[in-house]
């Protein structure tokens, strides 16, 4: 996975777009990349950001209004927000939240 992603790395750098990780800080770290995603069961996007620094971009998937305000109180830079719909390529999803649970969202956590 290291060598795919540092690979990856490459090609995003000579193009000037940032390459975000998704769950593993393990690559992140090792490749330098410029950001990590965590879902609710990965570590939190505090201690992310304490493990990556103050420049990287930490990204949490919410489902709900008050998992949206935890990510944004945490200082994450973007959430995931979903799983809008099903889909049979990821069949772990803890919950459907559809378009109304999109809105949800959104609208809480509009400034």
């Amino acid at each position: 996975m290291i060598e795919t992603a540092t690979k990856l790395h490459e090609v995003t750098k000579k193009h000037n777009v940032p390459l975000l990780i998704n769950d593993r800080l393990d690559v992140c770290l090792a490749i330098g990349a410029e950001g990590l995603h965590v879902g609710q069961d990965d570590m939190s996007a505090s201690l992310a950001r304490s493990l990556l620094g103050p420049d990287a971009i930490i990204g949490v998937t919410a489902a709900s209004i008050e998992e949206a305000e935890a990510a944004i109180e945490a200082d994450a830079d973007y959430l995931g927000i979903g799983t809008m719909f099903p889909t049979p390529t990821k069949t772990d999803t803890k919950s459907i939240i559809g378009t109304r649970g999109t809105q949800a969202i959104l609208a809480a956590c509009s400034t």
